[in-house]
This record gives structure tokens, sequence and C-alpha cells, in this order.
């Protein structure tokens, strides 16, 4: 059986304007994963993943190395 750890908060990074949002371009606000950049949490664009803090979340380019599902985001 596998195990899977939870994920902390402290594993997102704010997005800024030297990294924007990989979805909206967005400059704050949204986040990205640290380890792997493979997900966005992007406030602004819809996609079939919302979250409970009103974002939604998107599988970004860096998912593609890792085999990672599609999002099905709405642009």
């Amino acid at each position: 059986m596998q195990r899977f750890e939870r994920r902390r908060n402290d594993e997102w990074q704010i997005v800024s304007a030297e990294r924007p949002c990989a979805v909206c371009g967005a400059r704050r606000g949204c986040r990205f994963r640290v380890d792997d950049a493979a997900y966005a949490c992007c406030e602004n664009c819809e996609s079939t993943w919302p979250l409970t803090n009103g974002a939604w979340l998107h599988r970004t380019k860096g998912a593609d190395a890792v085999g990672l599902p599609e999002s099905g985001a709405a642009r």
C-alpha cells in the first residue's frame, strides 16, 4: 500500500513580477508549486478543478515531464 503525504501551504509560492502566473500572467494573487511547478493555483482562470479558496487548480507545462492529467482549463 502506497502512502501519500499531505501537501503543505509552504510548498506553494506566490507569483511575482519575476515569475508571473503560468496560466493568466498575473503578478500577484496566484500561486505555483515550488518543488515541480507542475501545478498553478490561479485566481483568474477557471478550470475543472475548483479549490476551496475560490481559485482554480491548473496543470502547467512542468507537469508534462511527470505525466499528470490535463486540467481542462478554460482559457
